[in-house]
């Protein structure tokens, strides 16, 4: 069960099978006048230590965020024919204040070019459901990451063979400081790996990000960039960078099985051991979207709209699968 703390509105009930619909809006007007959403079905048993996570995406108008805190009461059923405790039943959190600053404005990564944002913002996205527990503590540091992988005019992510790193658009791509910042992190010497094969090394929290790099930002919010081209990091621990300079090439080192650049913002440097941050760019156009990952697979690409097609957005994070150009 779901209440909106400030207001003490039942607004959903859930049970296991009504997990497997991984979005679910609680509310679809503001929140003074929310719909409750009543789903009932029947329950399957969970034995002991087993657990769930549970995704939600609450619908929260701007107007209405200052001062409200959000809680969850959970209660769960004791398995037919037996009797537990009550208290061992329920749990009702602490109410957490809603966050009111706004997403951290960046620039892009990229000078020019279109662009797949795969695994990108999504509720079913592999980033956003990879929790890591990490010094005892569980965090998802990729929650708002994205995997961009570069398309050619003809919307093809390679020519030729697929299993060469060269043969891949983006492959080399300069990439760029995204704001003022100063290099907290520099990890090179990975290999790169061949295009659509398991990685050449053994992937651990140290490797999994590849040849990468993080900047630290002025408020401490830091840039990860990750699966950079051996050799090609151009800054060094501690120096200063400017919004647009480059700091390295686009690779497929680490967790990789095709060329990409992989780029999160966090509170702390590490790949998975941080919690992430939203954050948005400053404008790109939309060309349209992607129907999934195999097209990045297939010689004859994407075949998207019309230039005339093309969306302007500002300030916002492109969804999962979207074609954008910087």
């Amino acid at each position: 069960m779901v209440r909106h703390h400030r207001f003490h509105k039942r607004l959903a009930f859930f049970r296991q099978k009504d997990i497997d619909p991984s979005l679910v809006v609680l509310a679809t007007k503001s929140v003074h006048q929310s719909v409750p959403l009543e789903i009932v079905e029947e329950a399957g048993d969970r034995g002991a230590g087993d657990f769930v996570v549970v995704f939600f995406d609450t619908l929260i108008p701007k107007a209405t965020t200052s001062g409200l805190r959000l809680g969850h009461r959970i209660q769960v059923a004791p398995a037919a024919g037996t009797q537990t405790d009550p208290s061992r039943t329920v749990l009702e959190t602490p109410p957490l204040a809603v966050a009111t600053k706004l997403p951290l404005i960046v620039d892009a990564p990229f000078k020019s070019g279109s662009w797949l944002a795969a695994n990108a913002l999504s509720n079913n996205a592999d980033h956003r459901r990879t929790i890591a527990v990490v010094n005892g503590a569980s965090r998802i540091a990729q929650r708002y990451a994205i995997d961009f992988v570069k398309l050619d005019p003809h919307g093809r992510a390679y020519s030729g063979d697929p299993s060469r790193n060269e043969n891949w658009v983006g492959y080399g791509e300069p990439i760029l400081a995204v704001a003022d910042a100063i290099v907290e992190r520099v990890f090179d010497g990975l290999p790169d790996n061949q295009p659509l094969t398991p990685p050449s090394i053994r992937i651990g929290l140290d490797t999994i990000a590849g040849n990468h790099l993080v900047l630290v930002l002025p408020n401490g919010e830091r840039v990860l960039y990750g699966h950079l081209k051996p050799g090609s990091i151009a800054v060094k621990k501690g120096e200063h960078v400017k919004r647009g300079d480059i700091l390295a090439a686009l690779g497929n080192s680490g967790q990789s099985d095709a060329p990409h650049l992989h780029i999160h913002i966090a509170d702390g440097a590490s790949a998975l051991g941080a919690n992430g941050l939203t954050f948005a760019f400053r404008t790109f156009r939309v060309a349209g979207y992607a129907p999934s990952l195999q097209i990045l697979e297939k010689p004859e690409g994407w075949n998207g709209p019309a230039p005339s097609g093309r969306d302007v957005r500002e300030n916002e994070l492109p969804t999962d699968l979207a074609v954008i150009e910087f």
